[in-house]
């Protein structure tokens, strides 16, 4: 999407750039939350020289699922509710368009 606002601005194509930055971003989420599950392990208890965790242990790790699976569907939904999309916008940037701006390569 913002690729294709750029080259309405600027007549030029970005989407190189912006597909590495989307990259780089996904590759510090994953680091990030991998660190994240190490610490949250940790905190719950978890051993694992058990053969089987403690029921403490397994209780923690379902409330935290029941926690955050819906609190990241919330944040998402308010995100996309903030995003300034309208009809017209979304008519400009989709190919094939007949709107004098259109994002389609002619």
């Amino acid at each position: 999407m913002f690729a294709m606002r750029t080259k309405l601005k600027t007549g030029q194509r970005r989407d190189a750039f912006y597909s590495g930055v989307f990259v780089s971003c996904d590759k510090m989420a994953i680091a990030v939350a991998t660190i994240f599950q190490g610490i949250l392990l940790v905190w719950s208890g978890f051993d694992a020289t058990l053969p089987m965790q403690r029921p403490e242990t397994v209780k923690l790790w379902i409330l935290m699922l029941v926690i955050t699976q819906p609190l990241g569907f919330l944040l998402g939904f308010v995100g996309v509710l903030f995003y300034p999309l309208t009809a017209s916008a979304a008519a400009r940037f989709a190919p094939g368009s007949t709107h004098p701006n259109s994002g389609g390569d002619s």
